[in-house]
């Protein structure tokens, strides 16, 4: 729980310096940025969940990551994250993002983005829903990215694009 409390104070922090504008992780350019890669593990996350369901959504969190979606309770560690997807993640549902931006500062980084869901209502019938996330992440040995916080909400739908 202690470990908890300290990562989530920890984005707090991240987010306040942001808004602040002290954040020296800097806007994405990708001809000077390192957020380049961060931005295309999260679009590769997307892409693993797409394909490969629940295993595909845990193999990017870190072995203590933790989840915290939208209307629910915090779910932590890697077994307890494929538990509730397992529940949230079906062959009748999609989810698929896109992150909007990302700024990286040493070993850690966030995303943040867009989202849409598709799950079958009380009728069959599809219901559509939209969301917004912030993923904190976290460079590993390797040099890959692994999520440590993911934070989801709902989100009203996009509008219309202009004809």
């Amino acid at each position: 729980m202690q470990r908890l409390r300290s990562r989530l104070v920890w984005v707090a922090a991240c987010l306040a310096a942001y808004a602040a504008g002290s954040w020296h992780g800097g806007v994405v350019n990708a001809a000077r940025d390192p957020s380049k890669d961060l931005l295309a593990a999260d679009r590769e996350f997307d892409a693993s969940a797409a394909a490969n369901g629940v295993e595909g959504w845990v193999s990017h969190f870190a072995p203590d990551g933790i989840v915290m979606p939208a209307g629910g309770t915090i779910v932590a560690g890697q077994d307890a994250i494929r538990t509730f997807a397992s529940k949230t993640m079906t062959a009748e549902s999609s989810m698929r993002w896109e992150p909007v931006d990302g700024f990286v500062s040493g070993d850690l980084g966030y995303t943040y983005g867009l989202s849409k869901e598709v799950r079958l209502g009380g009728d069959e019938k599809p219901v559509t829903s939209w969301g917004k996330y912030l993923a904190v992440w976290r460079r590993q040995p390797d040099r890959s990215w692994k999520v440590e916080v993911r934070i989801a909400n709902a989100s009203p739908a996009p509008a219309a694009k202009a004809q």
